[in-house]
């Protein structure tokens, strides 16, 4: 049996709108500077310019790579990019396992599954962005050793994400 993660209508879009609304402030920014216009005041320029300059980076390596369809069933895990649509298929026995990770954010707990191989992370599963997580969860503890759980430090954390 397949089971495949459905994503969170909500989620998936709220990180849309502020993945396009971060690229449009750098672009508009970028204008700005470009043409030296007078419609904001210095300041304004180099605290917008700032905020999406350290935004943009963060959100298009760290949350848009989890905005994969993750589909398992008893041989491979195959991960499906919801923006492109390309695949990537592990098989099972290939993965070291898998780790868990709790973070606060959004007001409550959110917790990532991180897959394993050869001792480095391949992907996260959010459950910001997956209603089934619970299903997903369970079905990869039949098919994975379960590695853990991940102290999360959010400085390391971004760290090794800015590196991929």
């Amino acid at each position: 049996m397949v089971t495949k993660t459905k994503f969170d209508l909500i989620g998936v879009t709220l990180l849309l709108l502020t993945t396009l609304i971060s690229i449009g402030l750098l672009i508009r920014m970028a204008f700005e500077w470009v043409n030296n216009s007078d419609d904001l005041g210095f300041i304004q320029k180099v605290v917008l310019t700032g905020i999406s300059f350290f935004i943009t980076p963060l959100i298009l390596k760290i949350e848009l790579p989890k905005l994969k369809r993750v589909e398992i069933d008893e041989t491979k895990i195959t991960l499906t990019s919801l923006l492109t649509g390309r695949k990537k298929q592990f098989l099972t026995r290939e993965l070291d396992g898998f780790k868990m990770s709790l973070q606060y954010a959004k007001g409550g707990p959110t917790y990532e599954i991180i897959l394993i191989k050869n001792g480095r992370p391949i992907h996260g599963i959010s459950s910001n962005y997956t209603k089934n997580f619970g299903e997903i969860k369970n079905k990869l503890k039949t098919q994975l050793k379960n590695l853990g759980i991940e102290e999360f430090k959010y400085f390391d954390f971004l760290i090794k994400r800015l590196k991929r």
